[in-house]
């Protein structure tokens, strides 16, 4: 997965330029664009990713002076971040973490993909704020939209972002 955005930002940036993850989550878009000298901003509410992201940082070697990770919600903290070149997020896909996927998959990031093993973090947050915990897809979708257009307003002109979306199915 790694190498996977680290194309994508090489596609939409050029060295030095930010990139944008409101949803930063385990810290997959900080490493790929770290690894091609871009500077990143992201933001997730929770500790638990956030601990896991610095982990992964410190497996791959990963300067953290080109990473502002923040801990906080999203739609609010896009509000205070500087102007970006480049958006690149997946963000939480409603509940599906709390429908048997059973969290993040196992770290192979330093042989630049996953495995299709999951450990760790069963679901996100108990926040009411979290994407995840939406009582309907609805909610989710009107959230979603309000972060995103947060995010839009920090973008540079003629920038790009990109929004990766999983197949998960729930309930058909």
């Amino acid at each position: 997965l790694i190498k996977d955005v680290q194309k994508m930002i090489s596609l939409f940036t050029k060295k030095e330029m930010t990139v944008l993850d409101p949803f930063m989550g385990s810290g997959t878009t900080a490493i790929a664009a770290a690894l091609i000298n871009r500077n990143s901003v992201g933001i997730d509410l929770s500790e638990e990713y956030r601990e896991l992201a610095f982990r992964r940082f410190a497996n791959n070697k990963i300067d953290t002076d080109r990473i502002n990770y923040i801990l906080g919600d999203s739609l609010v903290e896009t509000l205070n971040i500087p102007n970006v070149d480049y958006i690149i997020t997946s963000p939480p896909y409603h509940n599906i973490l709390k429908n048997n996927s059973k969290g993040l998959r196992k770290d192979a990031s330093e042989k630049g993909y996953r495995s299709g093993s999951r450990i760790g973090v069963e679901y996100y947050s108990d926040l009411e704020n979290d994407l995840g915990n939406q009582e309907s897809y609805a909610d989710f979708l009107i959230l979603f939209q309000k972060i995103m257009k947060n995010c839009y307003k920090k973008l540079n002109a003629k920038k790009y972002c990109s929004i990766i979306i999983s197949d998960f199915t729930v309930d058909k």
